[in-house]
């Protein structure tokens, strides 16, 4: 019965819509993998999709291309977190279709939070495959 329930809530929680369906993947694992925080920025700074707090998300993207590199948090990042521990973070970069994509979270380096996160990769990329509306232009300004 339990089954059912979360087969319906995954089926209600779709969206053909690419923004609404970045945001239910991250908001998904986010939730699953108890992330304090999960964003997809592009490469001007700017959220294409996030879960967690709001006003972290908009920082952390903002550095995630610096993150993505290696660089060590800054008091930007410290600020908005200040309990903040270097070694939460996880942040890759992400190519698609040549558009330059960040990847950051906040949340343990366990084994089943590093599936989440690679989960949450994983989905982004099929949700840009399958929806046909993931270019430079929808993101523009978002």
């Amino acid at each position: 019965m339990g089954d059912f329930t979360i087969q319906r809530e995954k089926r209600r929680r779709r969206s053909e819509k690419t923004q609404r369906a970045l945001i239910y993947q991250l908001e998904h694992v986010f939730s699953e993998f108890e992330m304090d925080l999960i964003v997809l920025a592009d490469h001007n700074g700017l959220i294409v999709a996030a879960a967690g707090d709001e006003r972290a998300a908009r920082v952390f993207a903002v550095y995630a291309k610096s993150l993505a590199n290696g660089e060590e948090p800054n008091e930007a990042l410290t600020a908005v977190m200040p309990d903040l521990d270097p070694e939460r973070i996880v942040c890759e970069s992400i190519t698609l279709d040549e558009l330059p994509l960040y990847l950051c979270a906040v949340m343990d380096r366990d084994e089943e939070s590093l599936a989440g996160f690679s989960r949450a990769r994983v989905g982004l990329q099929r949700i840009y495959y399958t929806t046909g509306e993931f270019t430079k232009e929808t993101f523009e300004g978002v």
